[in-house]
């Protein structure tokens, strides 16, 4: 069975109206409840956060938005803004040229440019002493150049001699789970599972992943579609498995110790590549001072554009089969590292680094 995570950036282009004069009351309302039909019919998130006491005070604001909308004048893109911030939910936004639903969320990344004067993660495969090696991976998007860089350090690695492996995650904001594969496979010890995500089975959603994910994904998006057309269930778990097994396992004892550090701007994949590792590897830990933002439990976004093409929005159509969510928390490091921020993150082996090689080595088996 293949399973995978995609994070979609919404990127702000041309293609949206760089003005915001009101328009008629008829487009702002349209655009509005757009927003409204995603949310209430194809959002993986919205049957888990719309219940109990939240259920009111999700439609109280649905009503206060379009209210504010027909008698205020206030912009629909905006008011669509705050309902999608509401859900507090970074994988499912709505953005345009002057509103974002960002500005609504509650849930705030850590601003690390406040704390590190130079805070660009860049790509790097390097020796940290003879004994440990640093993979540093700023994201996982899904491109031939982030494969090849995988690929190469991991053989890097494997050439190297060192006994410990560091994957640097910091600022990692995801991308497609396919990326950090070899480093699975090069971390796993013994068979493992976990839990399974499943596919909120609409029309909707079915349409948009047949027609925009064929290309890129088109064994995966044939299953998907299958499935959907074969089943009248509310979700549907690909290939009917809700585990997902790794059994490729590495029967080499290196690396012996595999350190992941991490900060609170690691999400989605980069989340996900802990989770791989806690089901089949006993050769590592979490290093790092914050916990993980927590974006990974509804995922796998659709993108989709506002009726009046003003701006565009990522809606999540995937959840996990079983009700064990992290995004509330994040993921918490074992290994808390005493150090102050270092003054410097882009190529470099920073301060970080150095302690966690040293505890690593001083720890080794």
């Amino acid at each position: 069975m293949k399973i995978f995570i995609q994070l979609f950036i919404l990127f702000i282009s041309g293609i949206f109206t760089s003005v915001y004069p009101q328009n008629n009351l008829k487009t702002e309302l349209k655009d509005f409840d757009f927003v409204v039909h995603e949310i209430e019919h194809n959002y993986s998130g919205y049957a888990f956060k719309v219940k109990g006491d939240n259920k009111r005070k999700y439609r109280n604001l649905k009503k206060s938005l379009r209210k504010q909308i027909i008698k205020e004048n206030r912009n629909g893109v905006d008011a669509a803004s705050e309902l999608v911030g509401w859900f507090n939910d970074l994988h499912f936004s709505l953005g345009s040229v002057d509103f974002h639903s960002g500005n609504y969320m509650t849930k705030k990344h850590k601003d690390y440019s406040l704390l590190i004067k130079d805070y660009n993660p860049q790509f790097v495969a390097s020796k940290v002493t003879d004994k440990t090696f640093l993979i540093r991976i700023p994201h996982y998007a899904h491109t031939d150049s982030v494969k090849n860089f995988i690929d190469g350090a991991v053989n890097q690695f494997k050439q190297s001699g060192c006994k410990n492996l560091i994957i640097d995650e910091r600022k990692n904001p995801g991308g497609s789970s396919d990326m950090f594969m070899p480093l699975v496979y090069l971390a796993a010890d013994h068979c493992g599972q976990f839990y399974s995500y499943k596919w909120l089975n609409t029309k909707d959603n079915r349409n948009f992943i047949d027609t925009s994910w064929r290309e890129e994904y088109p064994e995966l998006t044939q299953k998907i579609v299958a499935q959907m057309d074969a089943s009248k269930d509310k979700y549907v778990v690909m290939d009917n498995d809700s585990l997902y097994t790794i059994d490729s396992i590495n029967t080499s004892p290196l690396p012996e110790n595999i350190a992941v550090i991490i900060d609170n701007n690691v999400a989605s994949s980069g989340e996900f590549l802990i989770v791989f590792l806690n089901a089949c590897s006993n050769r590592f830990k979490v290093y790092g001072k914050e916990n993980t933002i927590g974006c990974l439990d509804f995922a796998n976004a659709k993108r989709m554009i506002l009726p009046s093409r003003r701006g565009g929005m990522n809606v999540p159509v995937t959840c996990p089969v079983f009700d064990n969510f992290i995004d509330n928390t994040g993921i918490a490091p074992e290994v808390i590292i005493p150090l102050d921020y270092p003054e410097q993150l882009t190529d470099n082996i920073d301060s970080w680094v150095i302690w966690t090689a040293k505890d690593m080595e001083s720890n080794s088996r």
